[in-house]
This record gives structure tokens, C-alpha cells and sequence, in this order.
């Protein structure tokens, strides 16, 4: 199963990486400030980042407020796991 596969139910997210890659990360929105954005294991990896790893929302500062722009089905990745 490829990633575009993984992903196709997603929003992703439309901003580039530091190296200059597309991110194509999941688009999530804050609950709080309406920042929308992908989630990032530090700040500064996308540029339209709006979220770290812990859920801390760049622009508010909300804690645990990201929800994904589109729920889609997580399924086809977890099902290794069983």
C-alpha cells in the first residue's frame, strides 16, 4: 500500500518542507483559533505549519485543540497492527 493510497482520504497539507519537498501531511484546524495547518515534530519543518507533535497550536498557543480538516479512514494504515 502505497502513501498516496494511506492518504487519499486525508486533506494534506499544501506547504513545503525545509528542504524544499512538498509536506503532503495530514491538514488539521484548531478547535480554538481556526489555524489550520499540519503537525510537525518541532517548529519551522513546514511552512504551513500550524501544530507541533504535542497538539500545541502555533498561533494560539491551544493545547489538544487539532482536529483533522477531513476524519477519513485510518484503518488501511493500523490494520499491521492487529
Amino acid at each position: 500500500m502505497t502513501y498516496q493510497v494511506i492518504k487519499s482520504a486525508l486533506k494534506l497539507c499544501s506547504g513545503a518542507r525545509k528542504g524544499g519537498d512538498p509536506c503532503n501531511g495530514t491538514l488539521y484546524t484548531c478547535k480554538a483559533c481556526g489555524a489550520s495547518g499540519c503537525k510537525q515534530s518541532r517548529e519551522g519543518l513546514c511552512t504551513d505549519q500550524a501544530f507541533d507533535v504535542l497538539e500545541h497550536c502555533l498561533k494560539c498557543g491551544a493545547i489538544g485543540q487539532a482536529e483533522p480538516v477531513a476524519a477519513g479512514d485510518y484503518t488501511p494504515h493500523q490494520s499491521w497492527v492487529a
